[in-house]
């Protein structure tokens, strides 16, 4: 007599991560043998009340199996399954004559949610609200859901972290104007049962903040120092500390642009700096590995400041006030293009050119 062990690792195991499947649709059922093994058996019950709802019969392995391997097990459909919820199932195994049967197992069936998001073909807005639309038919409600935003290439751009509550919405803002984005919503059910949109194109398209006045930045050689001027202001010296370069006719004759190296900032102080404050200039990343702050405006009387950064652990510019830092406008930093930067108030818009 032949001895024979009750398999394990079944799948599905009446555990949260796997005790539902979808008996609408062919599943697999898996289990792993312990010793040799030439025939099984598929027995499906109500849990409730015991009542025999599939039986797959004695069936021979034209391949036998031996320990440590995978049993997959296809289990058809059946209109005794497809409408009931509560369920548990047995795997018999047979080495020959002798036989050994697993422990009862509970599982549930329910169909697995849908999501959908609905968005334009065209955002006319730097920043959007982004609503998923969720069912599932036996009505199971959300367990956690997230967001995730990719530039034209479907680089990640943002990812949220899993939110466990039921309001399926998310807002993603400062959007370069005139491209491409994908948006992708993802969803677990209260059963652990996985949906996704998949991958949504949009395309953003906006007209550009108006900036009530633009800065020319000037480079001061004999003094090693910028100048920084706009209209209705005084022509103010900037400041700088570590390597900084100007940058003649960089983007059109007469137009100025500012590099600073990693560690450096240009800087320029006793501005009148308030909520609506607006201004602009260009910069270039003296490399596409640039980290940190490289411009402030800055009023020693009021103690109010503006700093603007890049960080490479986050991937994205960020603006700095006196009350804290907002990371803004995801983008890759690239030492071939250049940057316009835009502070409306607390605001800050980024354009990238090339």
């Amino acid at each position: 007599m032949s001895t024979v062990y009750r398999p394990f690792g079944l799948q599905p195991n009446g555990l949260t991560t796997d005790k539902t499947r979808n008996m609408l649709l062919e599943q697999i059922f898996e289990a792993t043998v312990q010793t040799s093994t030439s025939d099984y058996q598929v027995r499906i019950y109500k849990l409730s009340d015991n009542t025999l709802l599939y039986d797959s019969g004695k069936i021979n392995l034209v391949t036998p199996l031996y320990a440590s391997q995978e049993l997959l097990v296809t289990i058809p459909i059946t209109v005794a399954l497809a409408t009931e919820r509560d369920l548990k199932w047995t795997l018999e195994l047979w080495n020959g004559v002798d036989s050994a049967v697993s422990k009862e197992i509970s599982f549930t069936n329910y169909e697995p949610p849908t999501i959908s998001l609905s968005v334009p073909a065209t955002i006319t807005e730097q920043s959007h609200q982004f609503i998923g639309l969720y069912s599932q038919n036996q009505g199971i409600g959300v367990s956690r859901f997230r967001f995730t935003l990719y530039d034209a290439t479907q680089d990640l751009i943002e990812q949220t972290e899993w939110v466990y509550n039921s309001s399926l919405e998310k807002t993603f803002e400062n959007f370069l104007d005139n491209t491409d984005y994908y948006v992708e919503c993802e969803v677990y059910d209260l059963n652990e049962q996985y949906a996704t949109t998949d991958l949504v194109l949009f395309f953003v398209d906006y007209v550009e903040p108006s900036v009530s006045f633009v800065p020319t930045v000037i480079n001061i050689v004999n003094s090693a120092t910028i100048q920084i001027k706009w209209i209705g202001a005084y022509i103010l010296e900037g400041l700088s500390s570590g390597v900084i370069s100007f940058i003649s006719d960089f983007l059109y004759i007469g137009n100025n642009g500012l590099q600073v190296n990693t560690g450096s900032i240009a800087y320029w102080e006793d501005v009148y700096i308030e909520e609506q404050y607006t201004a602009s200039f260009i910069w270039q990343p003296n490399s596409d590995l640039f980290d940190g702050i490289f411009f402030e405006l800055s009023n020693v009387i009021s103690g109010k400041y503006i700093q603007i950064g890049y960080s490479q652990a986050i991937g994205a510019f960020y603006k700095k006030n006196v009350d804290g830092s907002e990371y803004s406008s995801p983008l890759i930093l690239d030492s071939n293009k250049a940057y316009i930067l835009i502070i409306i108030g607390t605001t800050l818009t980024i354009k990238e050119y090339s």
